[in-house]
Formats: C-alpha cells, structure tokens, sequence
C-alpha cells in the first residue's frame, strides 16, 4: 500500500457519504410541490429584497462571469434544485443540468416542466462527467467541491475543464476559510445535530491545489459574501417553522440597505478557470 491509499480511502468514503446525505435531503425536498421558475415583476422584487442572500449572490457571481466568456451552452455539475439554471435558461441559455441524486433531478423536472423551460437532465458525477470533450462554453457550481476532499476537488475540477470549449469558463464556489460566521454556524448545526449535510470544508485555495494540473489555464481567485454568510445563523436558533420565516424575513429586510458589504470576503471562494485556446495534453 502506498502513502496515497489512506487518503484515497478516506476521500471515497466522503463522496460516499456526501452522495447518502443530499439523496436523503433532496427526497424530503422533493415532497414539496414543484415551484416556476421566479418571473416578472413580483419574481424580480423578490429576488431584490433576497440580494444579501448566498443565493442571490452566488447567482449574480456565475452569472456575471459566464456573461464574460458569452456562454451559450452550459452545465451546471451538482444543481439539486437547479433553480440557477432554471433562471438561466428563461434567458435563452442552452442548460445542462447534472446531479447524482435522481430525486433531486426528477424535482427540476418538475419544475421545468411547470415553467415550460427546456433543460437537459443528466444523471452523474461531477468526478466522471459523462460527457466528451470540448462541449461546452461554459461549467459551473455552487457549494459542491466543499463537500469533497482536496485529490477528489482536482478531480472534480480536471472534469470541468475537460468538457470545456477552448477559452471556455469553469466558475467553482466553494466554502472560504475566512466565513468565521458560516464556520461558527455550522459547529452550532453540528453540535445540535442539524447539520445533514457531512464533511464541509473551508478551502483556503483552491486555485493553489489545482494550478499543477491545470498548467496552460488562466486561474483567477477571489472572496465574496461577507454579509450572506450571517445567512447561516438560523442554525443556532429554535428550528420551529415559523421562528425560521421570521428570521429569514427580518434578515432580508434589515440586511437589503448594506447588500454592498457582500463584496468583502466571507462566503464564497471564487475559483474561476478559462481553458487555454490550445489543447496541453501534457497534464491528462
């Protein structure tokens, strides 16, 4: 057995658990009926008054940074819900939407289907995506690689890459270490056994653990959501269903004036990965 095996090892049972955890979370999402696409006027108040949520912002991040690099055609690899690539198909996107859970998928069907938005729906790994290579302009997620331990996070992001057109645009958010307020909420989760969601990480750089393999790849890094990360402290409240609408109501509301200390670190780690215009096989 060579040093790499135990850590190999403890990685695999990660996506093993993580896979067990958002299954079991997304079937109890799922019971719930499917909910449109947000449109019009009252979906563009909401979304506004939800602009200091980790939401909102990790849409407007992808977004903006996908708008860059023109993306047509784009996956979204762990969508769940898949209420960001719902939003962007009802703007004329091309949208592929991947997940491991088959509930989760069956739900954004749902939902598709009730806002007459045509999305494709593949079930797989972001670890083996089931695609060739040089499909799409643009692949992105949102809270996924946190989930996955550091090898399975190169991995993961190889993967995205590998389907990208030249000058094509990864977007990865992941879990800062500087969210001191997300780091304080989770351990509240935990200690009072919420939290079902498994190992999360607090990823310093992941632009530094992927850079190796990724040689011939333009890398750019940078934080966000010092103020959505406060989003997280209806952990360590009472869990009753109305105390949780009220905290959330009474976040959105008094947060909605200071929306632009989101642009300071907390939340959000921004790795985003353009291919070079010339294949390097030299790191496959």
């Amino acid at each position: 057995m060579n040093a790499s095996d135990p850590q190999n090892a403890q990685e695999q049972k990660l996506i093993t658990e993580a896979q067990l955890n958002w299954n079991q979370h997304w079937k109890k999402i799922t019971q719930l009926p499917a909910s449109p696409a947000t449109t019009g006027f009252s979906g563009a108040v909401k979304r506004t008054l939800r602009r200091s949520g980790g939401l909102e912002l990790g849409y407007r991040i992808v977004k903006k940074e996908i708008r860059r690099n023109n993306g047509q055609v784009i996956m979204e690899a762990g969508c769940g819900t898949g209420e960001m690539s719902l939003r962007m198909a009802l703007e004329g996107k091309s949208l592929f939407t991947l997940d491991t859970s088959r509930s989760a998928l069956d739900y954004v069907k749902r939902c598709a289907k009730r806002s007459g938005i045509k999305v494709n729906i593949i079930q797989g790994s972001v670890l083996h995506l089931p695609f060739r290579e040089a499909v799409f302009d643009a692949t992105f997620n949102v809270g996924v690689l946190d989930h996955l331990g550091p090898q399975n996070r190169i991995e993961a992001a190889r993967e995205m890459v590998r389907t990208l057109k030249p000058l094509g645009r990864t977007v990865i958010l992941i879990n800062s270490s500087r969210a001191f307020v997300h780091r304080l909420a989770v351990r509240c989760a935990e200690k009072k056994g919420l939290w079902k969601f498994g190992f999360k990480d607090a990823v310093h750089s992941l632009a530094k653990e992927v850079a190796e393999r990724l040689r011939g790849c333009r890398i750019r890094e940078y934080e966000r959501g010092f103020l959505s990360q406060f989003e997280f402290l209806h952990y360590c409240i009472p869990q009753a269903a109305v105390i949780k609408r009220l905290f959330f109501r009474t976040f959105y509301l008094l947060t909605f004036p200071f929306g632009f200390l989101n642009r300071f670190a907390g939340q959000y780690l921004i790795t985003v990965i353009e291919k070079s215009e010339v294949k390097d096989r030299r790191h496959r």
